[in-house]
Formats: C-alpha cells, structure tokens, sequence
C-alpha cells in the first residue's frame, strides 16, 4: 500500500476515536485537556450564538450528539454539559459577587444564576443510558445557552452605567475570585478525561479486535498522547496485509458514516420532539382561551 493510503487510513482511524468539544462559548475560549470547551472571559458569562428557532438543533449540538449512541458517549456530552455550566455558575457569581462590591443591585442577575442551577440539577439527574439523554441534553443545553446569554445581557447594561475607576475596581474583583476558583472543576476535568479515554479504548478495539490489548490498555489509562497513538496504529497497518488493510479501512469509514447519519437521525428526532411539544402548549393555551370564552358568555 503507498503511504498516501497508509495516510488516509490512519485518518479515517483517528477520526474513529476523537471526541470532539462541546461548543458552550463564544469568542473568548480555551480548550482544555478533556476536549472541551470552556468559558473564559472577564465580567461576563458566555454563550453560544443566538438560537433563532427553538426547533432547530445547530450543526455543533448535532455533531455533539452523533457520540450519544451508547452510554460512554451519553455520559461524556452530559458530563462535558455540566461542567460548562458549573464553569458559569461559577462565573455568574464571581460577577454578582463583584458587582455587590461596587454597590449595585444584583437580584436580576441572581435570578438566572439561580434557573442556571436548576438546568445543573436536571442535567445531573439525567440518566446517560435512558432514551430520552439526547433529547434532554438538547434541551438542557438550549435552556442553559439563553440564561447565559440573558446573563451577559443584564451584565453589559449594568457596565454601562459605571465609571472607568468602578470598573476597573470590578475586573480586579473578579480577577482576584476567578483564581480563587480554579481548581473547583478539576475531579470533574477528570472524570470526563476518563471517560473518553474508556471510549476511545472500547472503540478502537472493536475495529482492531483483541490482539493489540496492550495498545487498547494503554489508551484506557491515558498513557499515550495522540501522536503516540497516531505513530502505533501507523505501525499496526503497515503490518497488515492487503486484504486486512482493506477490512479495516472498510469498517472505519463505515463507522464513521454511522455515527455521522446517527447525528443527523437524532437531531431530527429532537427536533420532532420539540415541535411536538411546541404544537402540544399551543393547543393547551387556545383550549384555555376557549374556556375563558366560554365562561364570560354564559
């Protein structure tokens, strides 16, 4: 096989096995060791862009949830999920906590602090292995991206009516609470770090069977970075024969394609769901204003 080939197979095998990040932010990223996404930015909380129809699932969120096909991948979305907003909880009162400093009345942005939290208790409480975690992370997400926004909203107008020196007093505020929080998140960096590696392992050992074990073990344990494991499947296909090149490179792009058409099947199934229960408070609201009518004519 021509290294091209041998190239393009390693590929479609990383490709296997690479857990992509949650989208959660906006401009001012970092991206951690577990992949995902996290919120970085001074006095405010991010989110995403603007969801402009409630139905519609954004390619990000379907790409996300083309891994939630089995339990390792449910639990790592929901996982990576509540970080994200653990991360702006976090943020939230870090900013409530700076502005109190500066004597202004933080009972509206406490108010979505505290819904954000309640999104926090339902995505916790959310069954990986139930038939409804898709759906329910979609959800959670979507409820957990506007309060951010709302969040960041309220803040900037707040912002506006304070002086250069008061402001400058807030960013040093919430400076000196955000490095007090840095470590807060870390058993859960960990848990998620886990987890993918778990799912990284069992995959790849689906597609390359039982006689690269120490290899498979090696990726559970988080011994190997990428460009290790890159360079000891580029070995494992070299070795191979024709036929067993061709197997495998068969099967990896078929996996690859059904977890591609996976996201796509479940972003519709929400989406059908949404709509349902969009079409279901409708019909609710009009029965009620039905009823109204009907009582003041009799």
């Amino acid at each position: 096989m021509k290294t091209e080939q041998i190239a393009s197979m390693i590929l479609v095998l990383m490709l296997v096995f690479i857990t992509m990040p949650l989208v959660f932010a906006d401009d001012n990223n970092e991206t951690d060791d577990d992949n995902e996404t996290e919120v970085e930015n001074e006095t405010e909380v991010e989110d995403e862009t603007e969801v402009e129809n409630e139905t519609e699932v954004d390619n990000e969120t379907q790409e996300e949830i083309s891994i939630m096909g089995n339990s390792y991948g449910a639990e790592i979305r929901l996982l990576q999920l509540e970080k994200a907003i653990s991360k702006n909880i976090a943020r939230g009162n870090a900013v409530i906590a700076a502005y109190k400093n500066v004597s202004q009345d933080t009972s509206e942005l406490q108010s979505i602090v505290d819904n954000l939290t309640l999104v926090l208790e339902q995505v916790k409480s959310t069954d990986p292995r139930s038939d409804t975690a898709v759906k329910d992370f979609v959800a959670y997400k979507k409820s957990a991206i506007t309060l951010a926004h709302d969040f960041r909203t309220l803040s900037n107008e707040m912002k506006a009516s304070l002086d250069q020196e008061t402001l400058d007093a807030l960013r040093a505020e919430f400076k000196a609470i955000k490095e007090d929080q840095k470590g807060d998140l870390k058993e859960m960096k960990e848990r998620i770090k886990n987890r993918i590696q778990e799912k990284n392992a069992k995959e790849l050992s689906e597609l390359l069977g039982m006689d690269y074990e120490e290899l498979i073990e090696q990726i559970q344990n988080g011994n190997l970075t990428k460009a290790e494991i890159k360079m000891q499947i580029r070995e494992i296909v070299s070795n191979m024969s024709k036929e067993q090149r061709k197997e495998l490179y068969i099967n990896a792009k078929q996996f690859n394609l059904k977890r591609e058409i996976q996201g796509r099947d479940f972003a519709l199934q929400t989406q059908e769901s949404i709509k349902a229960r969009n079409d279901l408070r409708t019909q609710e609201i009009i029965a009620k204003v039905e009823a109204k009518r009907s009582a003041r004519q009799e």
